[in-house]
């Protein structure tokens, strides 16, 4: 247990009495048990940074990373050229990629998203950062002077659950224009009531984009 205060995991009140710490006690929250379980490094063993061969720690990263030492001296330690023989599918034993394989998975699908969005827990919102008014809005009335209903204004590619576009519509309630959500598994969430004013696709942002000359936010 001192090696466990030491590194701040646990607060010593008296002898041999422990308390926890607020580590351990931000550790509980979901968000917090969500990074833990799914938190992807931004480096990858073969220098590719696609889902497929970025580590999930835990549930995911760790038998994916006991994997990787045989699974690159088996291809002469060469990187993989595509999708179809990665680390992370011979340690899970499927034909399936990353998206795929936690879309089957609701408990690994959920950690997933929840580490996602927070990366905007202490971050300004992209409203602050990007000149909205100036750079999408304007943009788009002057392109759009004629005031046609089908014209697209927002789509966000890879969007989640939509946690970004959905921060769009209060800020700007009188704004023309569609608002796109673009994820694999976006059409789960449409019936959702936060969707309402979203329009919601399916698609695999490996694929050529279906909606063009439009303001993309892309993940």
């Amino acid at each position: 247990m001192r090696l466990l205060t030491a590194a701040g995991y646990a607060r010593e009140t008296g002898d041999e009495t422990y308390v926890s710490s607020s580590l351990t006690k931000a550790m509980t929250t979901p968000v917090m048990e969500a990074c833990i379980r799914h938190r992807p490094p931004f480096f990858s063993l073969s220098g590719i940074t696609t889902a497929e061969n970025r580590f999930h720690r835990y549930d995911v990263g760790l038998p994916a990373l006991t994997k990787a030492p045989a699974f690159y001296r088996s291809n002469g330690f060469q990187p993989p050229v595509n999708g179809a023989r990665t680390a992370f599918r011979e340690a899970f034993d499927t034909k399936l990629g990353f998206y795929d394989y936690i879309a089957e998975r609701p408990a690994l699908e959920e950690n997933f998203h929840t580490y996602m969005k927070s990366f905007r827990l202490r971050s300004p919102s992209w409203l602050e950062l990007f000149p909205v008014q100036e750079r999408i809005i304007k943009g788009f009335n002057d392109g759009n002077k004629d005031g046609t209903k089908d014209a697209v204004l927002l789509v966000d590619v890879g969007g989640g659950r939509g946690q970004d576009i959905k921060l769009f519509q209060p800020q700007f309630p009188h704004t023309s224009g569609r608002l796109i959500l673009q994820d694999l598994v976006a059409l789960r969430w449409q019936s959702e009531n936060s969707m309402r004013g979203i329009e919601v696709q399916k698609y695999d942002f490996f694929t050529p984009q279906s909606v063009r000359g439009q303001i993309r936010l892309s993940k």
